[in-house]
C-alpha cells in the first residue's frame, strides 16, 4: 500500500513537471508551450495554446532572373497571444551578396492571427554561368510560448538563366556578282548570326542588315563600289544567343574590289574600234551607252551583222563608220548589248564619236562628226518596251563640209531638248569659229530652236567643241566651251592665244544670253573650257583647266600641266567660283580633268585623268608612277562648299597606254560610274572576259585599241 502510494505520487510529480495529466495522472502531449493557467482556489486551470511555427515547404527552387525567393510562414494549432520568430538566411554553395541579399529579420503574429506571412530573399541576377547554387533559412528563437515545427528550415536552390555564349564561327569573305559573300562555319550554341561591320578599321563594329537563322552558314552583302571603304573596312561574323555573342575572325575587303567591277567589251572586239571612246549613263545607272567610233561593219539600223570583213572579201566593211552599244542592268546582270548603226552607215562617219542619254535612258543621241565629209550629223533614237528605234536624223540647216557637227552633242534629262556642237563651223568669213545648235522636240520631230555662237567669235576658238545642257524644257542651261579662245589680259594687255573660255546660256523667251567664264589666273595655252559638265538641276558647273606649258599647282610649282578642275555654283543667274581641284598625286601632264560628270545635285564629281601613270588596281590602291597612260579616276564630293578626296579609282588590270578614264559617266546618285579605257587591247567579248591582254606575247588575246568600259 505504501509503494502504491509513492508510485501515485511520483506520478503526480511527473504530471506537474510536464503541465498535464489525464484524469488518471496519465501525461498529455505538448502542442506548444501551452500553460494551465489556475482560475479558483480549487486549483482547477484553463489551457493556453500559442501555437507551432514553421515554413510551408521544405525546399524552393528558384530562377536567378525571379528578382526574389518568397518564403511562407504559418501559424497552426493555436493563436493564443502574440508570437514571433527570426528569420536568418545562411550561405551554402551560395553566397552573399554576389548571389543573394542575406535576411535576418523578425516575424510576428498577433494574438489570434493565423494568417500566413511571407519573407522575401533578394536574389541577384548575374551573367555567369554556373550550377545551381544554394542557400539555407532558418527559424529561430519563437517567443509567446510558440514551438517550431518541423519544416524550421528550407533549402533554396538558385537555378541559373544564363546561358553559355556560343563558339566562334570562322569566317571567310569574297566577291560575289555586286556583293561581297561571307560564308562561316557552324557555331555551337548558336541561335542566330549577325554580320557586323567596321568600316574605318578601328574596330568600331555596327551590325549589317537583320539577325540571320540558327542554320544560316553565308549570306552576301549588297555594296556599292563608289561608296565601300575598301581600304580600312573589315567584316566580321556574330554568332549569338541568349548568352550573348561571340565574334570571328576578322576579315579585311582590301583587295576585294577588283572581283565587282564589271568589264564590258564589244560583241565584236576588233582591232582600232576605240570601243569605249564615249560613254553615258541613264539616271539610275542602269542603262549604258557606249560609242565605238572605230566600228568597221557596214551594216545599218539595229542589230545588224556586226562582224566586219575587213581583212577578208569587204563584203560587211565600213572603216570607222562606228556603232553604238547598250546594255541595261536587272540587278545585277547586264544584258547582251543591244547593237546600233546609222541608218546610213559609210566609211569614216565615226558614228559614236558623241553621245547622249535621256535620264530615263529611252532617248539615245549619237554623234557621227565625219559624216558627210566633216559636215557631220546627229541621230536620235527612242526605246519603246525595249526595242530600239531610229527616232530622227538631224544636220545643221547651214551646215557645210568640215563643220564636225556632232563633234559633241547633250541631252537635257528630260530628252526634250538636244544641244549640237559644230565646232569647225565658221562664222561669216571666222573660220574654225564654232556653233552649237540647239533643238527641241516636237512630238515624233526635232525643230531648231536656236544657234548659238561666240558673241564674239574668234578664229579657231572652237567654240561648242564641248558642251552639257541641264534643267528642264521650261528652264534650260547649256554650258559651252570654247577652249581655243583668246583672251586680253595684263596692262598693256597681252592677247593670251588659247587661254579658253565659257559660256553659260539661259534662254528669256526665244533669247538666250549668256555668262562668260575666264579662267581667274588666265594662261595661254591653257585650254580653259577643254571639257564641261553641268549637274542635273544646272545648279554646278566644273571645268577643265589644262594649263598647258604654265606652272599650275599651287602647292608644286615646278609641275606642269597636271589639270586643274574648276567647280562654280550658281543662284539661278550668276556664277561664284567654289573651288579649284587639284589631283592628290598630281604630276606633270596627266590630263586630269579631261572628262568629267558630276551627280545630280552636284555633290559628286568624278574626274578623269587618262594621263596618270599609277599601277595599282580596282580602288584606293597606293598612287606610284610605274605604269604610263595607264589612266586613273578621281571621286570627289562636297560638304557644304567644301570639296575633298574620296576615291581613287583604276582599272582592275591596270595596262600601258590604255587611257582609263578618257570618257566617264555618273548615275544621278553617284552609285554607278562608267569608266572608258578605249586603247585597252584584249580581245575579249561581252561582259567579264580575260582582262589581261597578251599583245607583247602570245597575242591570243590581243586586239589593238579595241577598248573597253569598266561600271563601277
Amino acid at each position: 500500500m505504501k509503494h502504491t502510494t509513492i508510485q501515485t505520487l511520483g506520478a503526480l510529480t511527473l504530471c506537474a513537471l510536464l503541465a498535464g495529466c489525464g484524469s488518471d495522472g496519465e501525461t498529455t502531449e505538448s502542442t506548444g508551450v501551452d500553460t494551465s493557467v489556475g482560475t479558483g482556489g480549487g486549483g482547477g486551470g484553463t489551457l493556453r495554446n500559442a501555437g507551432r511555427l514553421q515554413f510551408s515547404i521544405p525546399s524552393l527552387t528558384v530562377a536567378e532572373n525571379a528578382g526574389n525567393a518568397t518564403l511562407t510562414i504559418t501559424r497552426t494549432d493555436g493563436t493564443d497571444g502574440a508570437v514571433s520568430v527570426t528569420v536568418a538566411t545562411s550561405n551554402g554553395t551560395a553566397a552573399q551578396p554576389q548571389d543573394y541579399t542575406a535576411v535576418n529579420t523578425t516575424v510576428t503574429f498577433a494574438a489570434g492571427d493565423a494568417t500566413a506571412k511571407t519573407v522575401n530573399i533578394p536574389i541577384a541576377n548575374d551573367t555567369e554561368v554556373e550550377t545551381g547554387e544554394t542557400l539555407t533559412v532558418t527559424l529561430s528563437s519563437a517567443t509567446g510560448g510558440a514551438s517550431l515545427g518541423s519544416t524550421a528550415q528550407v533549402l533554396i536552390t538558385i537555378a541559373d538563366d544564363d546561358v553559355a555564349a556560343p563558339t566562334a564561327a570562322r569566317a571567310v569573305v569574297s566577291a560575289a556578282a555586286r556583293a561581297l559573300r561571307l560564308d562561316w562555319t557552324t557555331a555551337t550554341g548558336a541561335t542566330s548570326y549577325r554580320v557586323m561591320k567596321d568600316a574605318a578599321g578601328t574596330g568600331a563594329f555596327v551590325q549589317v542588315g537583320t539577325d540571320l537563322g540558327a542554320t544560316a552558314k553565308s549570306t552576301d552583302v549588297a555594296v556599292t563600289l563608289l561608296d565601300e571603304n575598301w581600304a580600312t573596312a573589315t567584316y566580321a561574323i556574330d554568332a549569338c544567343n541568349a548568352g550573348g555573342c561571340t565574334r570571328s575572325n576578322v576579315m579585311p575587303i582590301a583587295g576585294l574590289s577588283t572581283s565587282l567591277i564589271t568589264y564590258v567589251k564589244a560583241s565584236n572586239s576588233s582591232d582600232y574600234s576605240y570601243f569605249g571612246r564615249e560613254v553615258a549613263l541613264s539616271a539610275d545607272g542602269n542603262t549604258l551607252a557606249i560609242g565605238a567610233p572605230g566600228d568597221n561593219s557596214a551594216a545599218t539600223g539595229i542589230g545588224g551583222n556586226e562582224v566586219d570583213d575587213c581583212n577578208d572579201d569587204a563584203t560587211n566593211c565600213a572603216y570607222s563608220s562606228g556603232a553604238v552599244y547598250v546594255y541595261t542592268r536587272t540587278g545585277s546582270s547586264w544584258s547582251a548589248a543591244t547593237y546600233i548603226k546609222a541608218s546610213n552607215a559609210a566609211s569614216g562617219n565615226q558614228f559614236g564619236s558623241s553621245i547622249s542619254l535621256s535620264a530615263d535612258g529611252n532617248t539615245l543621241a549619237v554623234g557621227a562628226e565625219g559624216h558627210d565629209s566633216w559636215r557631220g550629223a546627229a541621230y536620235l533614237f527612242t526605246r519603246n518596251g525595249g526595242t530600239w528605234q531610229e527616232a530622227a536624223l538631224i544636220q545643221a540647216a547651214d551646215g557645210v563640209t568640215n563643220d564636225s557637227f556632232g563633234i559633241s552633242l547633250s541631252l537635257n534629262p528630260e530628252g526634250s531638248m538636244l544641244a549640237v556642237g559644230a565646232s569647225w563651223h565658221a562664222v561669216g568669213a571666222t573660220s574654225y569659229a564654232g556653233a552649237v545648235y540647239v533643238y527641241s522636240r516636237n512630238g515624233a520631230s526635232w525643230d531648231q530652236a536656236t544657234k548659238l555662237t561666240h558673241p564674239n567669235p574668234v578664229q579657231s576658238a572652237e567654240f561648242g567643241e564641248h558642251l552639257a545642257l541641264a534643267g528642264t524644257a521650261g528652264a534650260p542651261v547649256l554650258a559651252v566651251g570654247s577652249p581655243y579662245d583668246s583672251l586680253d589680259a595684263g596692262s598693256p594687255p597681252v592677247t593670251l592665244q588659247s587661254a579658253g573660255s565659257v559660256f553659260v546660256f539661259r534662254p528669256s523667251g526665244s533669247t538666250w544670253t549668256s555668262t562668260r567664264i575666264v579662267n581667274p589666273s588666265p594662261n595661254a595655252w591653257a585650254y580653259f573650257g577643254m571639257e564641261v559638265t553641268l549637274s542635273a538641276d544646272g545648279s554646278t558647273l566644273a571645268l577643265l583647266d589644262g594649263g598647258n606649258l604654265t606652272p599650275a599647282n599651287p602647292a608644286d610649282p615646278t609641275l606642269y600641266s597636271p589639270g586643274i578642275v574648276h567647280v562654280y555654283a550658281s543662284d539661278g543667274t550668276s556664277w561664284t567660283s567654289q573651288a579649284q581641284i587639284i589631283a592628290p598625286n598630281a604630276t606633270d601632264y596627266m590630263a586630269f580633268g579631261r572628262s568629267l560628270a558630276l551627280n545630280s545635285d552636284g555633290t559628286l564629281l568624278a574626274v578623269g585623268a587618262p594621263s596618270e601613270d599609277g599601277s595599282a588596281s580596282g580602288l584606293d590602291g597606293v598612287p606610284d608612277d610605274a605604269l604610263q597612260n595607264s589612266g586613273a579616276v578621281f571621286v570627289f564630293d562636297r560638304s557644304g562648299t567644301e570639296w575633298s578626296a574620296k576615291r581613287y579609282v583604276k582599272a582592275p588590270s591596270a595596262r600601258f597606254n590604255h587611257y582609263f578614264g578618257a570618257p566617264i559617266a555618273l548615275s544621278d546618285d553617284g552609285k554607278t560610274l562608267a569608266i572608258g579605257s578605249p586603247q585597252d587591247s584584249t580581245d575579249a567579248d561581252n561582259i567579264n572576259g580575260d582582262p589581261f591582254d597578251d599583245c607583247a606575247s602570245a597575242a591570243t588575246n590581243c586586239a589593238y585599241n579595241s577598248g573597253a568600259v569598266y561600271v563601277y
